[in-house]
């Protein structure tokens, strides 16, 4: 899903002009999950377009933190996720020079 993202997000830099986008979840209804299912938003954006998505940093304690760390840890014999990502990084070099992401590269300022 966020492959095919990443392809309508440049799309849209020429589609509509875009000078940026955002790619977003909302999971939960609490969230924003007007559906049940998977859906990953991409919205284009220029500048000074009146939208925002900044929020207040929070201070969490570092015990806090610490919890939260060991909580999401991978269990033993679990898959994980950062060796799946490798894989899918691997599977993305085949991906010929000339794609999107070479134009997306070329438009950065």
């Amino acid at each position: 899903m966020f492959f095919v993202a990443q392809q309508l997000s440049g799309i849209l830099f020429d589609a509509v002009g875009a000078e940026g986008t955002n790619v977003m979840i909302n999971e939960g209804f609490v969230a924003g999950q007007k559906h049940a299912h998977a859906m990953v938003h991409v919205i284009p954006r220029k500048k000074d377009d009146g939208l925002s998505f900044e929020w207040p940093q929070k201070q969490i304690p570092e015990e806090s933190m610490n919890k939260i760390f060991e909580l999401l840890k991978v269990p033993e014999g679990k898959v994980d996720v950062r060796k799946e990502a490798e894989a899918v990084k691997e599977e993305k070099r085949e991906i010929k020079a000339e794609d999107f992401r070479i134009r997306q590269l070329r438009r950065i300022p």
